[in-house]
């Protein structure tokens, strides 16, 4: 010790802070050390669900008690089809996720043409998605269950009928935005497409970009 305290004597006043400094920082390494090597501790163990394996009373908890949850019927070629819980601020491929997405029969260049990922939802709306070959087979929306909605609806000739059509479906025509959709809708029924500019629902120049994609059934 005596020995020390000479060695000490030795060294100029002007390094004993850095000194200082230096053995604190060595101390402080020393103890992290240590920890690291200590047994660990018991670790809490997490599970993740996806939005759509919640159940629904256990949703307001996880996504936030003024989140407003709606329920979309997702069918066709999708790789779980079935009614589910999601938010009411989703799009339509948030649907989609939720039903696991396209299965390899769905007819994606028609859907890449027909429907609108971005759309919003509504509650009770139904989206289909037909396989390859399939287009003939979807049924227009008058032949769906009351209250539903069809996202990419379509005839056996692709055409649009503007009396029952979606505002997704209308807003999907050239030149159409959602207010233009919305007068649509407001205006129905129509015994002709010729009342959309008779009845001046929309001007002459998009009534000749979509006159030949919409029908009146």
């Amino acid at each position: 010790m005596a020995k020390l305290l000479e060695l000490l004597g030795k060294i100029p006043s002007k390094y004993y802070l850095p000194l200082g400094i230096g053995c604190i920082g060595l101390i402080l390494f020393g103890y992290g050390i240590f920890n690291m090597l200590q047994p660990s501790q018991a670790r809490e163990k997490f599970s993740f669900q996806s939005a759509s394996q919640i159940p629904l009373n256990q949703k307001t908890a996880v996504l936030g008690s003024n989140t407003t949850m709606i329920a979309i019927d997702v069918e066709g070629a999708v790789a779980s089809p079935s009614v589910y819980q999601i938010s009411s601020t989703s799009r339509l491929k948030d649907a989609l996720i939720a039903a696991g997405g396209f299965s390899s029969l769905a007819d994606r260049a028609w859907v890449a043409l027909h429907i609108n990922l971005a759309a919003k939802l509504t509650d009770g709306a139904k989206i289909y998605i037909p396989s390859v070959g399939e287009v003939a087979k979807i049924p227009s929306a008058g032949q769906v269950g009351q209250g539903a909605e069809v996202t990419g609806m379509s005839t056996t000739n692709q055409q649009i009928n503007i009396n029952s059509a979606t505002s997704q479906d209308l807003d999907s025509l050239p030149g159409v935005g959602q207010v233009t959709a919305q007068k649509i809708i407001n205006g129905r029924p129509y015994n002709s497409i010729d009342e959309l500019t008779t009845r001046k629902i929309i001007n002459k120049s998009t009534y000749n970009k979509i006159k030949d994609s919409i029908i009146v059934e």
